[in-house]
């Protein structure tokens, strides 16, 4: 869950990098998890809950390996956000 909730704040801060508008990037963030998770009550497998309920323990690797390099190459975005002059 931690994963799932690093990845929120990644594509929130990377839509903030793009969109320069704090309210927009919530917006659209919050937005993705809602809908994610009302998919999920429906019983459709969306891309953020697909990464929390693994079957076998070879999805679980394999899920998590996938999320890990989703939030690095987020995490690279983040970085250069935090290390503009202008904010």
């Amino acid at each position: 869950m931690l994963f799932v909730i690093i990845f929120l704040v990644a594509i929130e801060l990377n839509l903030y990098l793009f969109t320069n508008s704090k309210l927009v990037s919530f917006l659209i963030t919050i937005a993705i998890n809602f809908i994610s998770f009302f998919l999920y009550k429906a019983k459709i497998m969306t891309f953020i809950f697909y990464f929390s309920t693994p079957e076998l323990a070879i999805d679980f690797a394999q899920r998590m390996l996938l999320m890990i390099i989703l939030i690095t190459f987020l995490g690279f975005n983040m970085v250069k956000l935090s290390l503009r002059k202008d904010l």
